[in-house]
This record gives structure tokens, C-alpha cells and sequence, in this order.
């Protein structure tokens, strides 16, 4: 209910998103965006900013054309991540494209995010895994906000995504089990805010390909 009413309260400063161009943002800006939403720029919100910018380019898709379901782990202090989808993609409760839902995320899972396409319904799954939990919480108390932002874009594995939103979730591995995940780890960042490697092309062909096992 928070949650919500967070959200809910931070579309008043989301007005000025929907006529500004995403990838002319600077990362001053990211930071301004997120603080006004938000009220502070702690290091779940550009993990939320990353997963917004991929799945815009990955889905080829302009601000408002995406919906987004968010699933926040047991661990997690908040849904943070959330509000830094929500300024990266303008996705928003108040047009009903953006749910925090109130089902958790399954156990080993930070964060759970669905986003799919309105038009083409073209769908990403999105986690991170609470293994980054401890790396997370020493960068808000050790990086400003700017510092948190470069650390966030440049994590390797940090993110995992399928195309499929029924395939199975990165969990932790444990003794005598074998796990299952995302096909694809985003193993670094974008050239600038905005530009991610895959392709169009590449993005229909991952759609129709297996999930892969570890």
C-alpha cells in the first residue's frame, strides 16, 4: 500500500517525461529525475533505470509503450527499482501500465520485472538476484549518487533476461540441485544512455530460442 502511494504521488513529477526525448538524458539528469520521484537516488533506481532502457531498445518500443509488472523479493527494503522504471520508460500507475504486484518474487529473487509491449505484445522478463543484495547496499554507503549510477550501468550480471515471461527465474544454485535462469546475462554497459547491442533481428530470433540451463 506504501508502495502505491509512493508511486501513485510521483506522477505529478513524471509530467515533464512524457515530451522529453530519453536519450538525450545525462546522467545529472537520470539522477535529478530520480531524487524528485523517488526522494533520493539510492542504488535500486538506476538498477530500475537500466532494466527501462534495455527493454526500450530491445522492444523496440517509445516511452508509453510499454506495461510493467514488478515483483519485489522478501529481502528487498523496498520496491524501489520501481521508480527508476517508471522514469526511464513512463510507464505509470496513473495509466495503468505499471503494477507493483502483491505477490513476492520466488525465493533467491531481488527483483522481478514483466514488460511487455502494448502493440506487439512482444514480452521481457527481467531479475536480479539477491546475491547482489550485499554489493548494492555498500554502494549507498560508500558512492554519492553519481557514483552509484556508473557502478550500476557497468555491472556485469547484474540484470538477467529471457524473452518467454513463463521460463523459470535465476535462483540461487545450491548442493545437489541444479538451477535454471534467463538465457541472457547483460554483461555490461550501454555505449551511452539508450544504446544496447541487440538488434531487432536479434531480438526476434532470441524470442523463439531455448531457455538455457546451468
Amino acid at each position: 500500500m506504501l508502495a502505491s502511494s509512493r508511486l501513485i504521488a510521483a506522477l505529478l513529477s513524471l509530467a515533464q517525461l512524457f515530451v522529453m526525448p530519453l536519450k538525450a538524458e545525462t546522467r545529472e539528469e537520470w539522477i535529478k529525475l530520480g531524487e524528485r520521484v523517488h526522494g533520493g537516488f539510492g542504488s535500486f533506481i538506476p538498477v530500475g533505470i537500466r532494466i527501462g532502457l534495455d527493454a526500450l531498445q530491445r522492444l523496440d518500443a517509445k516511452p508509453r509503450e510499454l506495461t510493467v509488472t514488478f515483483y519485489t523479493g522478501a529481502r528487498s527494503p523496498c520496491p524501489c527499482f520501481a521508480d527508476g522504471i517508471m522514469i526511464a520508460t513512463s510507464a505509470s500507475p496513473g495509466q495503468g501500465t505499471l503494477e507493483v504486484a502483491r505477490e513476492k518474487a520466488p525465493p533467491g529473487v531481488l527483483a522481478l520485472v514483466i514488460i511487455k509491449h502494448r502493440k506487439s505484445g512482444s514480452t521481457l522478463k527481467y531479475t536480479v538476484s539477491e546475491s547482489w543484495l550485499p554489493k548494492l547496499g555498500a554502494w549507498n554507503r560508500t558512492l554519492d549518487p553519481a557514483g552509484r549510477y556508473d557502478e550500476v550501468m557497468k555491472a556485469e550480471g547484474l540484470l538477467k533476461w529471457c524473452h518467454d515471461p513463463s521460463a523459470p527465474i535465476i535462483v540461487h544454485a545450491r548442493p545437489g540441485r541444479r538451477t535454471v535462469c534467463c538465457a541472457q546475462t547483460i554483461v555490461g554497459p550501454p555505449a551511452k544512455a539508450g544504446e544496447y547491442p541487440a538488434t531487432a533481428g536479434q531480438v526476434r530470433a532470441l524470442r523463439h530460442s531455448a531457455m538455457a540451463n546451468t
